[in-house]
């Protein structure tokens, strides 16, 4: 895994994978530009040549994704390692793997790398805006956030079919699976 570099005015570029990495936060791309800029590039965004997505070998950022995204509105080169995964099992695992260092995936995270959109079930009020600025705290509520901490909303429509349905039951159990082994349930 030799590093390399994607020069800033290369006409080449990284994919994202939408639906199973997590969505680029725009706050997150602003953080790491301003940090960037005074420290430095610490770290390379690592990607994979993946054509069992789409039939079309394609260059998959796998983590650094909001990095990639501060490099380019800094207009500067990004350094990469490049690393081999053939199966989406191997992508999923490799990208669990990766971001363990920064934050632990959570059930809802490996059920959405599957693409099954799920939610959470709901945000308790003292967690949205309007009540926060009235001064509730969440944890005065716990019972409140233990309950928005372990729900999920499942896909519910009447068009699923029942392949559908195996489908989401065979993710869950799998997810459920390895959020139990790695403890991040």
């Amino acid at each position: 895994m030799k590093p390399q570099i994607l020069k800033k005015d290369s006409h080449k570029s990284f994919s994202y994978l939408a639906g199973i990495n997590r969505p680029i936060n725009p706050s997150q791309v602003t953080k790491l530009a301003e940090s960037v800029n005074k420290l430095g590039i610490l770290r390379p965004v690592i990607v994979a040549e993946i054509s069992f997505l789409t039939g079309k070998k394609t260059n998959y950022i796998i983590d650094g994704q909001h990095l990639f995204n501060a490099l380019l509105r800094n207009n500067m080169d990004i350094p990469f390692i490049s690393i081999k995964i053939d199966t989406k099992v191997q992508l999923v695992e490799s990208i669990a793997l990766l971001n363990a260092s920064s934050k632990n995936w959570a059930m809802i995270d490996y059920i959405t790398s599957e693409g099954i959109s799920v939610n959470v079930h709901f945000i308790p009020m003292p967690m949205l805006t309007v009540f926060k600025n009235l001064g509730y705290d969440i944890k005065d509520y716990p019972v409140s956030y233990d309950n928005y901490s372990r729900e999920i909303s499942l896909p519910i429509y009447p068009q699923l079919t029942q392949m559908d349905l195996e489908r989401i039951c065979m993710s869950i159990e799998a997810s459920y699976k390895i959020c139990l082994n790695e403890k991040a349930i």
